[in-house]
């Protein structure tokens, strides 16, 4: 008899516990847990976004030189790209020697990468221009790389996604890894 009736209230206290929800104890646990979680995550979250934002805009860069070349077998014409200068903070794509995004001649006008740094060896100081083949104007096919179009892309941490784009003299867009930081 005294089995059942501690076991009627083992069961009783059971199921009141069942109603009554978390522990303060418990839910202290929980958050604790929780804001470790979060302090471990926090670095690697903003790293992760700093590489997408600076591999996007890499991507970006290829994408500009992509389509100036398109443009130019498209229309059949001449089309320049021009890296930012004099204080204007924009890549240009153009014909007829366009000087800003309002010309006739703009195709379109891309903005400055924020995450990165373009340094702009070997491009004249009138842009890359592409043929209507969509190849370079001006150069040769037996044109040395030291001395084709190069873009060197660095992130501001120097990570892995340093790149250097060069030119070809058929107008294809090179990426290959910078190696080492400057």
């Amino acid at each position: 008899m005294l089995n059942d009736l501690e076991s009627s209230q083992s069961r009783r206290f059971v199921s009141m516990r069942k109603n009554q929800g978390f522990t303060l104890i418990e839910l202290m646990v929980t958050l604790a847990v929780l804001g470790v979680l979060i302090a471990l995550a926090s670095p690697n979250l903003a790293q992760m976004l700093r590489d997408n934002r600076a591999a996007s805009e890499i991507t970006d860069m290829v994408g500009i030189l992509s389509y100036a070349r398109s443009e130019a077998v498209v229309r059949a014409r001449n089309v320049t790209v021009r890296p930012p200068a004099d204080g204007v903070n924009f890549w240009l794509v153009g014909v007829n020697g366009a000087d800003g995004c309002d010309d006739d001649g703009a195709l379109r006008c891309f903005a400055e990468p924020e995450s990165i740094q373009v340094s702009t060896a070997n491009i004249p100081a009138a842009g890359i221009t592409f043929n209507s083949q969509g190849q370079l104007s001006g150069v040769g096919l037996g044109t040395a790389a030291a001395s084709l179009p190069t873009l060197t892309l660095e992130t501001h941490d120097c990570a892995k996604y340093d790149r250097v784009l060069i030119v070809s003299p058929l107008g294809r867009v090179e990426s290959s890894p910078k190696g080492g930081c400057s």
